[in-house]
């Protein structure tokens, strides 16, 4: 689950030295080191990044707050008026088994792509990435509607089921 700036605790990975670096940062470390090793080879691979998360939705103003239709971006056709991201997937609002309601969100940040210019495509994903919890309405504050939930609570397979579904004909021409 993207912690996207929220300064959520399971955004941090704690370094064999005591030092804290957020894991967002090791992943565009890792991605530079990846994308010099492939220009060192002459290869070119396929890449696809989906950024997906999961939003609780705080009872306000007297809600029950397992009521699965009354989130403040909860609209007619179950789309969070709010997320403009490209490729974004429909979120209704669904209860967990805590009683809490919730939105899982998609974003395909990078489709399929093959292209050699591996900068611009991390700068893509840190903008992205900046973006991402503003385009949810997420706030860490108490009184907000809207908080992200911690890595363990999003919905991983779903990411995954996005991208292969992508790659399903891929072997087509």
């Amino acid at each position: 689950s993207s912690g996207g700036g929220t300064g959520r605790k399971d955004s941090l990975g704690e370094d064999e030295d005591g030092s804290c670096e957020i894991y967002f940062d090791k992943y565009v470390s890792f991605m530079h080191r990846l994308f010099e090793k492939w220009k060192e080879l002459k290869v070119t691979h396929s890449l696809t990044v989906v950024f997906f998360s999961r939003t609780y939705l705080r009872s306000s103003h007297g809600q029950n707050s397992s009521s699965p239709n009354k989130g403040p971006h909860n609209n007619s056709n179950s789309r969070n008026s709010n997320f403009k991201g490209d490729s974004s997937s429909t979120s209704a609002v669904q209860v967990d088994i805590d009683g809490r309601r919730y939105e899982d969100h998609y974003k395909m940040v990078i489709e399929n792509t093959t292209t050699g210019d591996w900068d611009s495509l991390i700068l893509k994903i840190k903008r992205a990435f900046i973006q991402y919890p503003r385009e949810l309405g997420w706030s860490i504050s108490p009184e907000s509607g809207r908080a992200p939930s911690i890595a363990a609570q999003g919905n991983i397979l779903e990411a995954i089921n996005i991208t292969l579904n992508l790659l399903h004909f891929h072997y087509l021409d």
